[in-house]
C-alpha cells in the first residue's frame, strides 16, 4: 500500500533520511523507532504528503505522491481522505471554536450534506465515548481529551491509513492504555497503523511489526516487534534503550515459543 525508494531528505544541509526503502501493505500495524532526531517523524510527515523527498520515490497505492500530483484538488482530497495524520502537538491541528465542528471539519471539506456530516458526527462521538464534548472548547480541554478529539476528527473521513507521531506522549497511564486498546481493535478492522513511539512498554501490543532507525537517519532492521524488542545489543546500537533495559526485557516482555 505504500513503497518507498531511496528516500533522502534534507532540512538545508543537514540530513534527516538517507536512503530510505521499506514497503507496507495494506492492514499492517507497523512501528517507527530510534533515538530522538532519527527521522521518524520526518518520514512521517512524508508519508502525510506534508513535505516531500529530496531524493526518491514515494509511491501510494500505485500512485506517486509528489508536489505536482498533489497540487491537483480532486487527486489531493482523494489521498488526504485515505490518510490520517496525528501530530505529536496535536494542538497544531485544533482550530475550531467546538468539539463538533472540530469531527465535523473533513467531512465539510469533503463535500457531504449536513445531514451526512451530521450522522458522520455523531457515529464518531459514539464510537469514542465523547458524548458531552460536542459543543466544548477544544483549547480548555486536557491533553488526553485534545489527543481524542484530534483523533476523533481523524477518523470522521475514515482513513484507510492511521500515522501516528508518538501518540503516547503527555498521556496518563489510564489515556495511554486506552489509546492502545482502540488503536488494535481499529487495526483488527482492517485499518493500517504506522506509529512512532518511544513507548517500549506498549508497543508490542500495538503493532507486529518494527522498522528501527539509526542515528545515521538509515533503517538499522526490520522485524516483527517482539524479536526487535528482545534483540537488546541491536537497541543499545543505535542508542534506543541503556543497560537497565535488559532487566526489563527479561522480566516482563512476553517470551516466543520455540518449538
Amino acid at each position: 500500500m505504500l513503497e518507498l525508494t531511496d528516500i533522502s531528505y534534507y532540512y538545508g544541509e543537514h540530513e534527516a533520511l538517507a536512503n530510505v526503502s521499506m514497503n507496507i501493505q495494506r492492514g499492517e500495524s507497523v512501528s517507527l523507532l530510534g533515538a530522538n532526531g532519527c527521522g521518524k517523524s520526518t518520514l512521517l510527515r512524508i508519508l502525510n504528503g506534508l513535505i516531500f523527498p529530496s531524493s526518491g520515490k514515494y509511491m501510494f497505492g500505485g500512485e506517486p505522491i509528489t508536489k505536482k500530483s498533489l497540487s491537483k484538488q480532486a487527486f489531493s482530497n482523494r489521498f488526504h481522505s485515505r490518510i490520517g495524520f496525528l501530530f505529536q502537538n496535536v494542538e497544531t491541528q485544533l482550530f475550531c471554536t467546538d468539539v463538533y465542528d472540530e469531527i465535523a471539519f473533513g467531512p465539510r471539506q469533503a463535500g457531504m450534506s449536513e445531514r451526512d456530516v451530521d450522522i458522520r458526527v455523531k457515529e464518531i462521538i459514539s464510537l469514542m465515548k465523547l458524548g458531552g464534548f460536542e459543543h466544548r472548547t477544544p483549547y480548555h480541554l486536557s491533553g488526553g481529551e485534545k489527543k481524542k478529539i484530534a483523533l476523533a476528527s481523524i477518523l470522521a473521513l475514515s482513513p484507510e491509513v492511521l500515522a501516528l507521531d508518538e501518540p503516547m506522549n503527555g498521556l496518563d497511564p489510564k489515556s495511554a492504555r486506552w489509546l492502545c486498546e482502540f488503536l488494535a481493535k481499529q487495526n483488527a478492522l482492517g485499518t493500517t497503523l504506522i506509529l512512532s513511539t518511544h513507548n517500549l512498554d506498549l508497543v508490542n501490543e500495538i503493532t507486529k511489526r518494527s522498522i528501527l532507525f539509526s542515528e545515521e537517519h538509515k533503517v538499522a532492521a526490520d522485524l516483527p516487534t517482539l524479536e526487535m524488542l528482545e534483540n537488546i545489543e541491536l537497541l543499545k546500537k543505535v542508542n534506543m534503550v541503556d543497560e537497565h533495559y535488559s532487566s526489563y526485557a527479561l522480566n516482563y516482555l512476553p517470551r516466543r515459543h520455540i518449538d
